[in-house]
Formats: structure tokens, C-alpha cells, sequence
């Protein structure tokens, strides 16, 4: 076990494993992923572990360069008002800096809200004036509520057959993709799902690598190629390059009006961080 997991289960040892009684309809206790982007627009993994005692909150933050090499992990408290959210950090369990990512404790202004079935945290964070704290600057930050639902399999997007064709074990929740047409651009218009929600939509495939960032919420992740049309020479095709920060892996995926090609993204959690 980790020293961010070890941590978060001595809070609830201390606690005296306390189930606060809430005093309103939202509870974002849980793990949150996602990206954060930092002064120089570098993108960062992004995780928070939060505990949620009524509207008063407290838990862990972990960011890392996307390789896992430098990474910071420290503890915020703050509180909740309605669905805003307000962090700050204070105290670091560890930190590791170098190779220019020079981490500090940041506060955070987030705003709780759902989409497509989902929750979100997203807002920004700036200037924390204790001692390690952030002196200046601000980024961005958009996290989802990691899927207590771990098992899931989608045999179907939009009335069309999914049909998986190579699976990839991944060893981040973070992982970032590129898109492109490794052949003939000949007008194939694509969108991407991941886990019955959109990455990418109606995007037109060239030479030119289109890429997304997301985090895996599940065990079992499709990511689905669909066709929005069969340009010049049908099926539509694309080449799809997975990178988890350790390693990397090209699929081309084939799709046309009657099924959907993808690829099934299971997590080593052996690996995870």
C-alpha cells in the first residue's frame, strides 16, 4: 500500500471510523481523477481523496508528472457551500520535485456539478499563502468521481455492435491518446466514446494527431471508435496511439453503419500509483 492510500485510511482510523451524518443532498466523499494544468500549461495528473463530516471537508491531493516520477502528495481541508467547494493545503506527506516541476501546496475554488450521469469537480487553483505554499499562479482543474462500479461491458453504442479488438493493461489512471489517419485521408468524420460518454465528436481525421487526455474510472474501460460517416473509402479508419506514461501502444480500429471497433483499457492495479 502507498503512502497517498495509507494516509487516507489512517484519517479514517483517527476518526475513530466516524459516517458523518450529512446535512445536505450532496456527499463528495471518494476519489477524484483527472488533470490539472500548471503555470506553464503543462498538464498534470490529477487526484483527490476527500472525507466529507457534514459541510466541513479534509483529504489527501497527489499530482505527478505524467511519467510518475516527480510527484507531490499533501493534505487540504476546507469547506462546502451549496455545490462549491473550497481546499486548501497545508501540510505535505511527500514531495518529490525536479526535472522543473517545482510542486507547492495550492487552494482550490471548485464547483461540484453532473454530466452524463457522472460528477465533476471542476475550477481552478491559485495562491496558498502558508509556508510551501503556492506564491502566485493559477491553473486549471476538472476531476470526475471515480466509478464505485468497477465492472462494465458495452456491447453496443447507438444501435451499432461493439466489437473489441486488442485489449491494453494500462498502469496509470491517466492515459492520453492520439488520433490520426495512418492512410489515405480520404474524409472519414469520427467521435470517440469512452465508457458511454464522448471524448471527441465529429472530428475529421488527417495526418495530423488530434489528442485527448482522460482518466479511467472503471477497471474495465471501452474506448470506441464510431463512425459518423464512411468518407471516400468506407470503413471509416483511424489510428489510435495509447500512452499511459510507461509505455505505448498503436491500434488502427475499423467502423462502419453496422458496428463499432474498440479497445478495452483494463488498469494493472499492481502498477497504479
Amino acid at each position: 500500500m502507498n503512502a497517498f492510500n495509507s494516509f487516507f485510511l489512517l484519517i479514517l482510523i483517527i476518526s475513530g471510523l466516524h459516517i458523518p451524518s450529512f446535512g445536505q443532498e450532496t456527499n463528495v466523499s471518494g476519489n477524484w481523477i483527472g488533470i490539472t494544468t500548471l503555470r506553464d500549461e503543462k498538464v498534470c495528473p490529477y487526484e483527490i481523496k476527500i472525507i466529507q463530516y457534514g459541510m466541513d471537508l479534509e483529504g489527501i491531493i497527489k499530482l505527478s508528472t505524467f511519467n510518475k516520477q516527480y510527484y507531490a502528495i499533501y493534505k487540504v481541508k476546507g469547506r462546502m457551500f451549496d455545490s462549491k467547494i473550497f481546499l486548501e493545503g497545508y501540510e505535505y506527506i511527500e514531495n518529490i520535485s525536479g526535472g522543473g516541476y517545482n510542486w507547492c501546496m495550492a487552494s482550490l475554488n471548485l464547483t461540484y456539478l453532473q454530466k452524463n450521469n457522472k460528477d465533476y469537480l471542476i475550477g481552478s487553483w491559485g495562491a496558498n499563502s502558508i509556508s510551501g505554499g503556492c506564491p502566485s499562479g493559477s491553473g486549471d482543474v476538472e476531476i470526475k468521481r471515480e466509478n464505485t462500479k468497477k465492472q462494465i461491458k458495452i456491447d453496443k453504442i447507438a444501435n451499432r455492435k461493439v466489437i473489441v479488438k486488442d485489449t491494453i493493461n494500462v498502469e496509470n489512471v491517466i492515459v492520453v491518446i492520439d488520433v490520426w489517419d495512418n492512410g489515405l485521408e480520404d474524409g472519414d468524420i469520427i467521435s470517440i466514446n469512452l465508457n458511454n460518454e464522448w471524448v471527441l465528436k465529429n472530428h475529421q481525421v488527417t495526418h495530423k494527431k488530434e489528442t485527448i487526455n482522460f482518466a479511467l474510472e472503471n477497471d474495465n474501460n471501452y474506448l470506441t471508435l464510431y463512425a459518423e460517416n464512411l468518407g471516400d473509402i468506407p470503413p471509416n479508419t483511424a489510428a489510435i496511439e495509447i500512452k499511459d506514461g510507461k509505455k505505448s501502444k498503436t491500434i488502427v480500429l475499423n467502423s462502419d453503419e453496422g458496428k463499432s471497433e474498440a479497445i478495452l483499457l483494463t488498469k494493472d492495479k499492481e502498477k497504479l500509483p
